[in-house]
């Protein structure tokens, strides 16, 4: 089974990630856009898992919800995967001026290597996926979208907690399921 541990966001939050899709969506009607509600922020891909794996995973998890606190993070900026040359993703960033996101993520990190899940080697970068682009043909209409665009702003997200979801890959997108959820009690 595919899985992933993820940060949600409220409805009000994906209601401004579809009005922005929804604005760019005509100056780019190539790309294929993200499904605002499902959404989320990847704490940590783990990729296919037996299911013997879950009940050890969920048990981190736990451990993981007791070193972190509630935080809260703005929804801010959009950009680009590659910030030059051709674009891969359209990403709308999140900004955590306590550093209590990183901390979380860096925990998770830890708390899932022994389960033989490797470290990421990549710095964390908090964002989430608007929209993918599979043409390297469409980055200048793409970056000319998002330069008309005015500064984006959703406002602050509350996190109290992290989502251990399963994901089965569909024609028509991913479905998502809840395999386990875990309160920030820290």
């Amino acid at each position: 089974m595919r899985t992933f541990v993820a940060v949600d966001f409220t409805d009000a939050i994906k209601s401004q990630f579809g009005a922005l899709q929804d604005r760019l969506k005509p100056r780019c009607p190539q790309l294929k856009w993200v499904s605002p509600q499902q959404m989320h922020l990847t704490l940590k891909f783990l990729g296919e898992i037996d299911e013997q794996q879950v009940a050890d995973i969920r048990k981190a998890l736990d451990v993981l919800a007791g070193q972190c606190r509630p935080m809260d993070i703005t929804v801010e900026q959009i950009g680009t995967f590659r910030p030059a040359g051709p674009v891969n993703v359209i990403w709308v960033g999140l900004h955590d001026a306590t550093g209590h996101l990183a901390q979380c993520h860096a925990a998770c990190e830890k708390l899932l290597a022994p389960l033989g899940f490797p470290l990421e080697d990549r710095p964390f970068s908090p964002h989430l996926t608007l929209a993918r682009n599979n043409s390297p043909a469409n980055s200048p209409q793409i970056r000319t979208a998002l330069a008309a665009e005015p500064p984006f702003c959703a406002g602050t997200q509350s996190v109290a907690g992290v989502t251990f979801y399963h994901s089965t890959l569909t024609p028509r997108g991913p479905i998502y399921e809840v395999l386990s959820s875990h309160a920030f009690t820290a």
